[in-house]
């Protein structure tokens, strides 16, 4: 039998947390690792678990989650889905997730896409199946242009 997926779920609201976390430990080969509510809950929740994927909110107190998925990929790259409100298909913060590393992005249910409970919970399982599958590499760290000494 397969090591399941193991999962952490960043979201500063607790329901969300709570209906996650039933949604994939009611999931075959998926296994909830660990829970955060903030960027610094999750720094520690995510060094301690070494997650397969985790699943990230955008609207969190103090670092925001496009900020925290910036210091992801650069520090320690891993499979990043947003679950946002925000992170419609098309909106501003998905397509910066994604230009940040995410791997994929996802509305939360009852958003005005419309899409239902069930709908999304199905999305979200097969989202973190790729995402598992995903390679990341190494981001740098953007680096000040080289600058020419001056004339003499």
């Amino acid at each position: 039998m397969a090591r399941p997926i193991r999962v952490v779920i960043v979201d500063d609201s607790a329901l969300m947390r709570e209906m996650l976390k039933d949604i994939l430990t009611n999931e075959p080969g998926i296994e909830v690792a660990g829970v955060a509510r903030d960027a610094a809950e999750a720094r520690q929740v995510i060094k301690v678990a070494n997650p397969d994927v985790v699943t990230l909110d955008v609207e969190m107190p103090g670092m925001d989650g496009l900020s925290f998925l910036e210091k992801i990929m650069t520090l320690r790259p891993t499979p990043v889905i947003m679950i946002s409100s925000l992170t419609r298909e098309g909106s501003d913060a998905a397509i910066r997730a994604l230009e940040l590393g995410a791997v994929d992005c996802l509305a939360k249910p009852g958003g005005s896409d419309g899409k239902g409970f069930e709908e999304t919970a199905r999305e979200l399982v097969t989202k973190i199946r790729v995402a598992a599958t995903a390679r990341l590499s190494m981001r740098r760290p953007p680096t000040a242009p080289a600058t020419l000494p001056a004339p003499r």
